[in-house]
């Protein structure tokens, strides 16, 4: 018994003192986009599961015995690989383009004893130029047949939203930073809470040009950790949440060139299950910012308020479901762009489709969004064949744009016609 506390104990500084020291730089993008690319990720996202890797493998037996002595326990692998190889044709100006992607995920796993999992996800990615990273290294602990504890370098996703997905959950940067966090779960009530620090020093602020070294006292590890907290009532296929969410002052995000500070966000979710398929959700944000980051002193010190509902639904038979999310969205930071009050939006997203055809061979699909403050978006009708060339698929669409959005000019429409060929082999 004092072996395997010794054990876990070293697993768990392992887990911390890597995530810490290998991380790579990663930018994140905290501004919301609905991802048109994969035409085929209404059904791979919408139930709302956690699919683990599949193992494939019996290589875990072998390390655990090459590594006797050192390693007590057996390292599984698994691994998941997905490409894309594609052209697009623009008429409206008659140019063209073509592209090539790929992500790969290696998975480590090992559970030593019961109550331990030790999980690791070594990530190779080709979008434009090259990336390789330990996107996630962290243990999760079960303590009394009751309490959850995980940590590490983790995501985690605390929100409902799948199309708004970003700005629905509260810890959309956790995977860039290293925590902690523990689940307690009493009835139908749960309490969840997690501290997080970010990895690296570009994260906080006036150090981007600091190097580590060269770091005052005053700038210390407990000044950059962000805590968080959550409370879940369940009942039947009801589930009402309340979160919160403090950030110390001198952190900082930088999406896209911008810079936001917050000071403490709360917010409440309500989610509802109807007819077996369907699930309705609604939920809303309130973000505060220190005072001497205030910029227009007319407002209250709210720096942001968000309200996003949905629905989305899937069936078996036949194999249909959709996806639909509006969200209200006010920053008081924003200024005017063309005569409009950008930081004062309404939008709507949504994704339908319909598989299984021609002997499942076939799924038609559809996604779009619109933003009622600009009066503009895009729609992309498309379908996908599956199988064409063992494991992969072909897929193709027509995106149309209008009003000014992405590539389309002011109250004229541009479309794009796209092909492009995906790969997908998990081993």
């Amino acid at each position: 018994m004092r072996r395997k506390r010794v054990g876990f104990i070293a697993a768990c500084i392992i887990c911390s003192v890597v995530a810490v020291l290998h991380a790579q730089d990663s930018d994140v993008d905290l501004v919301d986009q609905v991802s048109i690319e994969d035409l085929d990720s209404l059904f791979s996202g919408a139930v709302d599961t956690v699919v683990e890797p599949e193992d494939h493998t019996e290589v875990g037996e072998a390390v655990s015995k090459s590594l006797e002595g050192i390693v007590s326990f057996p390292l599984k692998f698994s691994g998941s690989f997905t490409g894309q190889l594609g052209a697009a044709y623009w008429p409206t100006d008659d140019s063209h383009s073509g592209y090539m992607n790929f992500e790969n995920h290696l998975y480590f796993n090992a559970r030593p004893v019961t109550e331990l999992t030790l999980s690791a996800d070594l990530r190779t990615t080709y979008y434009n130029r090259f990336g390789f990273e330990l996107y996630q290294i962290y243990y999760d602990y079960i303590m009394f047949s009751h309490m959850f504890l995980s940590g590490g370098k983790k995501s985690l996703s605390w929100g409902e939203p799948h199309l708004y997905s970003s700005s629905g959950n509260i810890l959309n940067d956790s995977v860039y930073c290293a925590n902690i966090g523990a689940t307690f779960p009493f009835g139908p009530i749960s309490f969840k809470g997690v501290a997080l620090t970010p990895i690296h020093e570009i994260d906080a602020e006036d150090t981007s040009t600091k190097d580590t070294d060269q770091q005052t006292t005053e700038d210390t590890t407990g000044s950059k950790i962000s805590y968080a907290g959550a409370v879940e009532f369940v009942w039947h296929s009801m589930s009402l949440t309340a979160y919160y969410r403090r950030w110390p002052t001198n952190w900082q995000y930088k999406p896209s060139g911008a810079v936001y500070h917050y000071d403490q966000a709360f917010g409440a979710q309500a989610k509802q299950s109807i007819f077996d398929h369907i699930d309705v959700y609604a939920q809303g944000f309130v973000y505060t910012y220190p005072e001497k980051y205030r910029i227009d002193k007319e407002y209250t010190d709210f720096q942001q308020t968000q309200v996003i509902a949905g629905m989305y639904g899937v069936w078996d038979t036949p194999k249909f479901g959709f996806s639909l999310e509006y969200m209200y969205y006010r920053n008081y930071d924003e200024k005017f762009y063309k005569g409009v009050d950008v930081g004062h939006e309404h939008k709507v997203a949504y994704s339908v489709g319909l598989g299984n055809l021609v002997d499942g061979h076939l799924a038609l699909v559809c996604t779009g969004n619109h933003n009622f403050t600009l009066d503009q978006g895009c729609v992309t009708p498309g379908f996908v064949i599956k199988r064409v060339f063992p494991s992969a698929d072909l897929q193709s669409g027509v995106q149309v744009q209008y009003n000014g959005y992405d590539r389309s000019k002011e109250g004229e429409v541009a479309t794009c016609v796209a092909l492009k060929l995906v790969f997908s082999i998990d081993y």
